[in-house]
């Protein structure tokens, strides 16, 4: 049963990271708050690339994560659950 359990909580650690960044942006837009946060920083910046790559890193960061890479390329989400993003980089255990 322990072995069970072990890979159970392994496989949804996985699942978390490579959600992360997905799961970041949900939260921004589930919350008008943040949203209206995140807008002004979008909305001074004039650059939502930067902003959104600015955020996806400091999630990388605090959760001592790197981008997922499959036969040398960099693993995407191309269909987000969010809709404030187009895609975005998996993450796996650092």
């Amino acid at each position: 049963m322990q072995e069970e359990l072990r890979e159970i909580v392994a496989i949804v650690h996985e699942g978390m990271r490579a959600n992360l960044t997905d799961a970041v942006f949900s939260l921004i837009q589930s919350n008008k708050s943040l949203m209206d946060r995140y807008l002004h920083v979008v909305a001074n910046t004039g650059d939502l690339r930067v902003v959104n790559s600015h955020l996806a890193m400091a999630v990388r960061d605090e959760f001592a994560t790197i981008v997922a890479h499959e036969n040398g390329c960099r693993v995407e989400n191309k269909d987000p659950n969010s809709t404030i993003i187009k895609s975005n980089s998996v993450f796996q255990r650092g």
